[in-house]
């Protein structure tokens, strides 16, 4: 079993792959950013065609996307960018035939066994290893914790 886990921030999609043997490497592979232009259909499209072919080259069994915390608080145009990543995301997942699901990320909390208090990358230090670069703040560093909480949640299925 291999699973993505995905963090949205600026419009920049934030990857871990994890599996029941540990993190794997995905290279360069870590982010993917939309276009500035987001007005422009082909940018959609090219966007979404970049995380087909992430998918396609990993072939993760399931993406997990994390919720923004409850308290999320954006301008419209943060806001759009948000949004716009993760229903690329979620597009090209269902055109790969890949799973994916969004978690609130007090589902990450509890099955990483989290204290409730500060924010969810406030204990990052859960994943045990670092990936540089951009490991965080909420970064990859989110990415690695929803893989984990993913493979968690999986083998004990």
């Amino acid at each position: 079993m291999k699973v993505f886990g995905a963090h949205s921030a600026g419009g920049v999609l934030w990857f871990a792959c994890a599996g029941e043997d540990g993190f794997h490497d995905i290279g360069e592979d870590f982010r993917v950013a939309v276009p500035t232009a987001l007005e422009s259909g082909e940018a959609l499209e090219r966007t979404q065609e970049d995380l087909a072919r992430v998918l396609r080259r990993h072939r993760p069994d399931e993406v997990w996307l994390v919720a923004p915390e409850s308290s999320y608080r954006a301008g419209y145009s943060e806001f759009l960018l948000r949004a716009t990543v993760e229903t690329l995301l979620i597009l090209a997942c269902n055109a790969e035939g890949i799973p994916v699901e969004r978690k609130a990320r007090q589902t990450i909390r509890g099955l990483l066994a989290l204290p409730r208090k500060g924010g969810l990358a406030t204990h990052s230090d859960v994943v045990g290893e670092r990936f540089a670069p951009h490991w965080g703040p909420s970064k990859r560093d989110l990415a690695a914790m929803v893989a984990l909480a993913a493979v968690k949640e999986l083998s004990n299925d």
